[in-house]
């Protein structure tokens, strides 16, 4: 079983796949509180699989294509190990 925040994390990026988007729209859209969005966010963010740019025209944005995304390197942004060996090879355009 993977953790509620790397289930979000997943939720988040596929939702990024339809383009770049504003915070406040994902945000009403997946139903997630603004906090807990921001640090999921970062999380990403740090580890380079988002953007994110500020101002009116600003948004968020994925850096990479899903098919190029595993679950394990998800987990690895959030310093969790991935509990299944197979579920970390899962790409994210296989889910």
């Amino acid at each position: 079983m993977i953790r509620k925040t790397i289930y979000h994390a997943i939720r988040i990026l596929k939702y990024l796949d339809k383009g770049p988007v504003q915070g406040k729209i994902m945000r009403e859209d997946l139903g997630l509180g603004r906090t807990y969005q921001q640090q999921i966010i970062n999380k990403l963010g740090d580890a380079g699989l988002v953007i994110t740019r500020p101002g009116i025209h600003g948004g968020i944005e994925s850096t990479t294509a899903l098919n190029k995304i595993t679950v394990q390197r998800i987990c690895n942004a959030f310093d969790e190990e991935c509990e299944f060996y197979k579920l970390g090879k899962i790409k994210l355009s296989q889910l």
